[in-house]
């Protein structure tokens, strides 16, 4: 039985709606730490900042073109299965956003994640290997620095 919370929009959702770009995909690869100069903290225009122990910012780390690319893919993946989904509340009232997970879907009644979507058994996505190679590439510059 379905429950008020979880009910989605019937429609698809589009990210970009009025989008009339290429849907060919393109390789994705955020700026290589290991072409740092010694002594510099930046690699071609990305910079690091230590904002406090354990925080740092990587700014200008994924370039802009590949920051589109990466809302292009956002925008196919929620607007296939298990994609992008307008929640409620419990008074059934819905919520002014629309989201996805991917990965893994979360399920705000029990406040965990899982492998279906409560409310229709949808799978998330799967994480794209770019985003998982640009998160490992920050967590691994961030890393070198103290």
């Amino acid at each position: 039985m379905l429950n008020k919370m979880s009910q989605p929009s019937t429609q698809p959702f589009d990210l970009c709606p009025n989008y009339q770009g290429s849907t060919k995909a393109k390789t994705i690869v955020p700026r290589d730490p290991k072409k740092r100069k010694a002594g510099e903290s930046s690699t071609e225009g990305a910079s690091v900042q230590h904002l406090r122990p354990g925080m740092v910012l990587l700014k200008g780390f994924v370039k802009p073109e590949d920051q589109i690319e990466m809302v292009r893919m956002c925008r196919q993946l929620g607007k296939g299965p298990g994609g992008f989904y307008r929640p409620s509340l419990k008074n059934g009232a819905k919520l002014n956003l629309w989201m996805m997970s991917l990965g893994k879907n979360w399920d705000p009644m029990a406040r965990s994640y899982g492998p279906t979507r409560p409310f229709d058994g949808a799978q998330a996505p799967t994480i794209p290997d770019a985003f998982k190679m640009i998160a490992q590439t920050a967590n691994s510059t961030a890393g070198e620095f103290p």
